[in-house]
């Protein structure tokens, strides 16, 4: 299951992080070629690059969870075999569950403080940087439920690392 969502990460998020970090260099290269134009400068282009950066920062950090490249420590895990490897499964599971769920459920709380203001340069609504929070972890509780299944089936959660090293 997970290899499946993994794909659809790889495809469909990757490409989204690409076009946003493109957007975010953009805006900065152009916010940077205009402080040496006299009497010429396009305000909006720092609250976009920081928008996008938001965006770039939480899409990548829901990216990068399916590749297992965020900082963990491992060492109990890479030793241990039989059931006790499969509990450490249960508990890595568990904590992305309820990481996820909380962070979900915080964000979409605070989308809804700040639903009714905007920007003060672009103008647009604040919910466009908040709204970064309760998508990626959607993103990731999506891929938790994912992972949940094949642990369930009896998988291990970091097979294809034990070639490695």
């Amino acid at each position: 299951m997970r290899k499946k969502v993994d794909k659809f990460y790889t495809l469909v998020i990757g490409k989204i992080v690409m076009a946003v970090g493109a957007v975010m260099v953009l805006a900065i290269a152009v916010q940077i070629a205009t402080r040496y134009i006299p009497g010429f400068s396009i305000t909006w282009t720092d609250e976009l690059a920081r928008l996008m950066f938001v965006w770039y920062g939480f899409l990548g950090a829901a990216l990068a969870v399916p590749k297992g490249v965020h900082l963990g420590i491992d060492y109990f895990y890479r030793k241990s075999r039989g059931w006790l490897r499969k509990c450490f499964d249960g508990v890595v599971v568990a904590c992305m569950l309820m990481f996820s769920g909380t962070v979900l459920y915080s964000g979409a709380t605070l989308l809804k403080v700040v639903s009714r203001q905007n920007s003060s340069v672009l103008g647009v609504p604040l919910t466009y940087f908040y709204g970064t929070v309760p998508v990626c972890a959607l993103l990731i509780l999506i891929y938790s439920i994912a992972t949940l299944i094949d642990v369930l089936r009896g998988e291990d959660l970091y097979e294809k690392e034990e070639g490695q090293q």
